[in-house]
């Protein structure tokens, strides 16, 4: 590995562990408001993404991204072209 993918290594460390907080999340109620549910994510779970995340592996890369920049004719911006509509899929449930 050589010093220039360093920077693109520790964005893609900060981002699948940011990536990883989004399963967890608040004690959402249940249908009748009273007894929150199990959390989907607890500390154990989250260290252990942290961990993941903090040693890629060739699986864990992913090539296809698009670049965030005005040239991109892929993008969908907001008429003052300061915000780019985006979406996240996810497979946790909650």
């Amino acid at each position: 590995m050589n010093w220039q993918s360093l920077p693109r290594l520790h964005w893609l460390v900060g981002t699948t562990a940011l990536l990883s907080l989004t399963a967890c999340g608040d004690d959402p109620l249940d249908q009748d408001g009273d007894t929150p549910e199990p959390l989907v994510c607890d500390t154990q779970t989250y260290a252990t993404a942290v961990r993941d995340a903090a040693e890629p592996t060739s699986e864990d890369i992913y090539t296809g991204l698009w670049a965030i920049t005005p040239s991109n004719p892929k993008l969908i911006w907001n008429e003052t072209r300061t915000a780019v509509r985006m979406v996240t899929w996810t497979t946790a449930n909650g």
